[in-house]
């Protein structure tokens, strides 16, 4: 099992490097010379449908940038894909379905090959995940595999002002399950009781600048993490770049999620948005990744 945790991990690591290389290269070359093909949703399953790419077949992925010469194909019949093109003349949608063949991507969508200059700066973004030493996770349990809250750092957990729900995801432990947001002074915001699965959406709430403490306690186990939430000027520059780009602007949302993924401390905000954006396998990736690491 852990042998396998460890080749999802790296696998999940690439795709990631490989997604921030292209948005790299979106950034510091002139988006105006390039028209850009994105996924902007499907339905059903990842498997209902075939990209390939020079050979190789690809998952596909909501919010995917897709290059020259990539096939889409559906092959469920009732499956569709949204296409978008960012065009500097104008955008267009593609709608694919089983009915349409083969799409393969036009020339055009190919920006400028410098990726290879990229690699090294991608890569030591993510020697940093193991970098984290343990600091503010609590863990306690009286038998059995404890509460572990999925997606957070054991070190620091920044959030940005203004969210208005949090997702928590866990494993472990035993319900029913009961999960408490804190202030500094570890008084109750609000309460969840009584939860039979092993993921909640707290409501109703926002989170100004601060310092808050997040805990799931389950039958006989519970699982503590610090959370800081701070303003947006403090997230990491890659991520303001993202967002001064021309990319398309749900282009953007999967990308700034990919920065500050790169950094262990966004990782729980990084989770946030591919929750409330829909980005299925991101949202996989991270759940899955960062358990190797506890």
């Amino acid at each position: 099992m852990i042998k396998n945790n460890r080749l999802y991990c790296d696998q999940f690591r690439q795709k990631l490097i490989q997604s921030l290389l292209v948005l790299l290269v979106s950034i510091f070359i002139p988006q105006t010379l390039w028209a850009a093909f994105w996924i902007d949703d499907f339905t059903g399953e990842p498997g209902e449908y075939r990209l390939v790419r020079q050979g190789n077949e690809l998952t596909i992925e909501a919010q995917m940038l897709l290059r020259t010469g990539d096939e889409l194909r559906v092959l469920s019949e009732t499956g569709e894909i949204q296409l978008e093109q960012n065009d500097p003349d104008n955008n267009k949608q593609f709608i694919l379905t089983q009915k349409n063949g083969v799409f393969r991507v036009p020339e055009s969508s190919t920006p400028p090959d410098i990726i290879e200059n990229m690699i090294a700066l991608g890569e030591k973004w993510f020697e940093k995940v193991s970098e984290e030493k343990k600091s503010t996770r609590s863990l306690t349990s009286r038998g059995g595999a404890p509460v572990l809250i999925l997606g957070a750092s054991d070190h620091k957990n920044y959030l940005i002002a203004g969210l208005d729900a949090l997702t928590v995801y866990w494993s472990g432990g035993e319900p029913p399950y009961r999960v408490r947001l804190l202030d500094k002074n570890d008084n109750i915001i609000t309460e969840q009781n009584g939860i039979q699965h092993n993921y909640i959406t707290l409501t109703d709430i926002i989170l100004s600048t601060g310092d808050y403490g997040l805990e799931v306690l389950g039958d006989s186990s519970s699982s503590y993490i610090a959370l800081t939430v701070v303003q947006s000027d403090q997230a990491p520059a890659l991520y303001h770049k993202i967002h001064a780009s021309q990319v398309p602007e749900k282009v953007k949302q999967r990308y700034a999620m990919l920065a500050l993924a790169s950094e262990p401390k966004w990782l729980f905000q990084s989770l946030q948005w591919a929750h409330r954006y829909g980005l299925r396998d991101f949202r996989q990736g991270i759940l899955m990744g960062i358990s190797l690491n506890q």
